[in-house]
């Protein structure tokens, strides 16, 4: 093994047992989302033991051949995943469970490999309750993490790149107090999109957090008790004012810098792709799979 291999084999090492970690901050009936590198049997039990659900990707040839797989409707397999052999993996699963997979395709490059095969897992069993597209298209909206590490970094710290603390303690405190903050712009913008029957990702981060530093310099100068419910509402109505223009559909293009990576370096001579149409959504691009389909792998549903 050289050197890159070892320390990749360390980092997602060390990604996995982090993941497990962060598990014991997770409640009942929350959703869990996790790339292929995270996704296991044994994670994968550990969250159901706390009461929640795992919706993952998996890697090519992981679980491609499980016994008992039934077909449900709208293109999901319903498959058992049998107790880990003593020995085979640090975190095993003990019980045994069953999952639910769904494979897909991208038909548009834009958004990833074209005619490679997604495949996503999960613990919600029932598509009545948990339908394949709508899994797939939530699972897809993970990128949006990237947004408010923005918000945070750019907008609510103003590209402030050093914490004032100086000491271990010091940093977890001001770290708490910086995300609580952007919690509570983010849940009260929440709240203003809900009662204006608007999409949340239509409002500005920006502004709510604008909104709300005017609205608190106001209350300092009223008693809580009279000022506080009709502020609130002035405050929704003031964060729901600017509404955004829709989201394009997000171009995915699987490049990076480094070239052990397996995939491409970055073209710095080649123009971006074109953009998708405001009309566009992400579903229009998806083609469902049936992995059991008795001609070929491959059959796409009818």
């Amino acid at each position: 093994m050289g050197w890159s291999d070892w320390k990749w084999a360390a980092t997602m090492t060390r990604r996995v047992h982090g993941a497990h970690t962060l598990l014991e901050q997770v409640g009942p009936d929350m959703l869990v989302m996790a790339d292929a590198g995270i996704i296991s049997g044994g994670f994968m039990e550990h969250v159901r033991e706390r009461r929640a659900h795992v919706l993952g990707a998996l890697e090519a040839g992981t679980w491609e051949h499980l016994d008992h797989q039934r077909r449900l409707s709208a293109g999901s397999v319903l498959a058992w995943v049998p107790p880990t052999r003593k020995g085979q993996a640090q975190y095993p699963v003990q019980r045994g469970m069953w999952v639910r997979i769904i494979s897909y395709r991208i038909t548009d490059e834009r958004l990833g490999e074209k005619d490679k095969v997604y495949r996503l897992v999960t613990t919600l069993l029932n598509p009545r309750v948990a339908p394949a597209l709508a899994l797939i298209e939530l699972y897809h909206e993970r990128w949006e993490v990237e947004l408010v590490i923005d918000e945070i970094k750019t907008h609510q710290r103003l590209q402030r790149k050093v914490l004032r603390s100086k000491t271990p303690d010091g940093v977890y405190q001001e770290l708490y107090g910086i995300f609580l903050a952007h919690y509570a712009v983010r849940a009260l913008m929440a709240q203003a999109a809900i009662e204006a029957h608007l999409d949340p990702d239509r409002l500005s981060f920006s502004d709510g957090l604008f909104q709300l530093t005017e609205m608190i310099d106001l209350a300092l100068t009223l008693e809580p008790e009279e000022a506080t419910a009709p502020l609130l509402a002035r405050l929704h109505h003031k964060m729901a004012h600017t509404v955004l223009p829709a989201r394009c559909v997000r171009i995915n293009r699987r490049e990076v810098k480094q070239i052990y990576n397996k995939y491409q370096p970055k073209k710095r001579q080649v123009p971006p792709p074109e953009p998708f149409e405001p009309e566009d959504q992400f579903l229009d691009f998806v083609q469902m799979l049936d992995p059991l389909a008795p001609q070929r792998h491959e059959e796409v549903l009818k």
